[in-house]
């Protein structure tokens, strides 16, 4: 996790120098020769800036292994407060921990009065 200083996305610049394919192909090689991926980001677009030109030059990576342990993983980009770089805090989760409810009955509701006419209904 940190400042590669490079982008692998052409989105990941707003305004400044034109991004070359070349600076895309090489970090992405890079990626792909390590097995590694690049973790999800939330919170702010770019995570660097000169005042004009805006980029997303920091961030975290990882690998398959993490994948699997770590799937809900994520780099919350923060406000830059004094620096030229967002704030990144890192997120690690091994999964969303809100789950579905299993369904359970409740045998008083059949008791109910209009219960048959409900339930012939739907």
């Amino acid at each position: 996790m940190g400042d590669y200083h490079v982008i692998h996305k052409i989105e990941h610049r707003l305004i400044g120098l034109i991004v070359q394919k070349v600076e895309i192909e090489d970090f992405s090689s890079f990626l792909v020769d390590n097995n590694m991926t690049v973790l999800r980001t939330n919170g702010r677009k770019y995570s660097w800036t000169n005042g004009r030109t805006y980029t997303m030059i920091d961030g975290a990576f990882m690998n398959v292994n993490w994948m699997i342990v770590m799937p809900a993983s994520e780099v919350i980009l923060l406000d830059p407060r004094y620096s030229d770089h967002s704030l990144l805090s890192l997120s690690l989760a091994q999964e969303d921990t809100v789950k579905a409810k299993p369904f359970k009955f409740r045998n008083h509701l059949s008791e109910h009065e209009k219960f048959q006419e409900i339930i012939s209904k739907a």
